[in-house]
């Protein structure tokens, strides 16, 4: 299983990225599908700052879309940006937004992690028609609070669902352990999250499902990469992504979907115009 996960990285990695560049110690960044990147690779954005607290600009990271199977030379069918930034009091947050060009649609989603919660925001945009969840769940090492039965209840996982004027809520009592798909990947960034066995709240299902985690960091003339992969309860593919050190290079949210690819800022604001 470890030869053919580190053979699929391997080809995975060509096959995305043909011209692989150095991939030294001392490099910040390795090359990227589409032009190159810019320097600097963060872009700030205009964020309210609370009076005693310094925080750092939002970092981005701007893709193309394209089907399964795409060539850099194939026309996107739309774009996507991820963002990560730290909140006041040690709070921090994870965004993506994605414009599919036609049909139109957009996604946006967001998880805003503090100490003790997640709350997490999906919301799908199109002509005539949408859905927004909202679900909270308790961070893995969070205790419950002490004092009000409500208080505890509002601390209990909850997921709301809108679709049109249909409303539902589910509870998930004493349900622990949940991971959001972003901290997932932002875990993976750093190279915190051990591969194995997690629990991923679904924005799509509108429920957890357990998932199974693999990685490969292939070595020699690939030192650098790392391809993450995840697996849902009876082996399908539940997506995967790309990393160059603690660079996000590309990812997929399911096998035969949309992949994206790393692209300029400026590439990723054309592309919105025209569309």
């Amino acid at each position: 299983m470890g030869t053919v996960l580190r053979a699929t990285a391997a080809a995975l990695i060509a096959a995305l990225l043909p011209v692989l560049g150095g991939g030294g110690e001392d490099e910040v960044r390795g090359p990227t599908v589409g032009p190159p990147l810019p320097e600097p690779l963060s872009a700030a954005l205009p964020l309210p700052m609370a009076p005693a607290e310094d925080l750092p600009p939002a970092e981005v990271e701007t893709f193309g879309l394209w089907a399964t199977g795409a060539g850099p030379g194939d026309a996107p069918l739309g774009v996507m940006r991820h963002v990560r930034l730290q909140r006041p009091s040690g709070a921090w947050q994870a965004e993506q937004d994605l414009v599919l060009f036609e049909p139109a649609l957009r996604v946006h989603q967001v998880e805003r992690h503090g100490a003790n919660l997640c709350q997490l925001i999906y919301r799908e945009l199109a002509p005539g028609s949408g859905r927004t969840v909202r679900a909270r769940w308790p961070q893995p090492q969070a205790r419950p609070p002490l004092g009000r039965a409500e208080r505890l209840r509002e601390w209990e996982p909850q997921v709301i669902q809108w679709t049109g004027d249909d409303r539902r809520v589910d509870e998930f009592p004493a349900a622990r352990g949940w991971w959001g798909s972003l901290s997932l990947i932002e875990r993976q960034r750093w190279g915190l999250l051990v591969p194995g066995e997690v629990v991923r709240f679904e924005p799509l299902a509108g429920r957890p499902e357990p998932l199974r985690v693999t990685v490969s960091s292939p070595q020699g003339p690939l030192a650098g990469w790392r391809w993450y992969a995840w697996e849902g309860p009876e082996g399908e593919a539940r997506g995967w992504m790309l990393y160059w050190k603690q660079e996000l290079v590309a990812l997929a949210w399911q096998g035969g979907g949309l992949v994206a690819r790393r692209i300029q800022p400026q590439v990723h604001d054309e592309l919105l115009r025209r569309s």
